[in-house]
């Protein structure tokens, strides 16, 4: 019986895996297109890596935007680009990731699963239903995640809930 359980259970999970990845495939995210603001050798250095669209291309505008009053060093590069880049070479590691099949990004996960030990990641998931997809619970391990809807009227509140991170995290 347990055998069976397993096997049953097993395959669930190949088949909820292969559906993400197949819905990543054929629903491909433009990434952000990568740029770098402020100067390398600054103390604070955040890199932001992620998928782009208007609401997180808006996001991501504010954020550099205020990082930049605070003399950050900023990167930003898309999600295929985010795996050359060593978290431990960051203050902090903000991904702007979508909700696809009911996941985040696979991407995203191995990547954070490459610094088990590294828990300066912001994790901000986009998704039509925030509940279904992007809490910490969804996440690799214990890090700071901020779900919700692709919606200018959530920008402000989604702003400053990633902008308290990033002063947390950078000690300022």
């Amino acid at each position: 019986m347990q055998k069976k359980l397993f096997i049953a259970m097993f395959i669930t999970g190949f088949l909820f895996s292969a559906q993400a990845h197949f819905m990543s495939s054929i629903w491909p995210q433009k990434s952000l297109s990568s740029h770098e603001y402020g100067n390398p050798s600054a103390s604070k250095r955040v890199l932001i890596g992620g998928v782009a669209s208007s609401f997180k291309n808006a996001l991501l505008k504010n954020v550099i935007d205020s990082l930049m009053k605070d003399s950050v060093y900023v990167k930003a590069v898309g999600l295929k680009d985010l795996a050359k880049e060593p978290a431990t070479q960051w203050s902090v590691v903000l991904i702007l990731n979508t909700c696809m099949a009911w996941e985040i990004e696979n991407t995203v996960k191995n990547y954070m699963n490459s610094f088990p030990l590294y828990n300066s990641f912001i994790v901000v998931t986009t998704s039509g239903n925030p509940k279904t997809c992007g809490s910490a619970a969804k996440l690799p391990k214990n890090i700071d995640a901020i779900s919700t809807a692709s919606k200018t009227v959530k920008l402000p509140e989604v702003l400053a809930r990633v902008l308290e991170l990033l002063r947390k995290k950078l000690g300022r």
